[in-house]
């Protein structure tokens, strides 16, 4: 259960402009679109979310779904660095569209895949 509780602004001891995230995209093919899916990871580099939530629409595959995860180690990441992720937006969130079924089903057999993964 998520706890909620308010916190006197004066705590902030240092604010940064942005931050390291990690993206999966998830695309299924032509093919077998409701089977099989391939995963591509993006490290995104001293950003923030507004500015990852505009290049997304321009850099999806279409029909792309997404996990976007903050890098909260090492505190300066490259391509071959092993990293910690905190996932903040998952497929869990996107690709279930209310009702459940299918999607709901290609949501859990993702997050289970991301979840799997270690990065090099």
């Amino acid at each position: 259960m998520m706890r909620v509780v308010g916190i006197d602004e004066r705590h902030l001891v240092r604010e940064r402009e942005g931050a390291n995230y990690l993206l999966y995209v998830y695309d299924g093919s032509e093919l077998e679109p409701r089977t099989s899916w391939s995963v591509t990871s993006r490290l995104l580099l001293d950003t923030d979310v507004p500015t990852i939530l505009r290049w997304l629409p321009e850099h999806l595959p279409r029909d792309a779904c997404w996990s976007l995860g903050v890098v909260t180690s090492p505190p300066y990441p490259d391509e071959d660095s092993d990293v910690v992720v905190d996932w903040i937006v998952g497929a869990d969130v996107l690709n279930t569209p209310g009702s459940g079924g299918i999607e709901a089903e290609l949501a859990a057999d993702m997050l289970a895949r991301r979840d799997r993964a270690t990065l090099p």
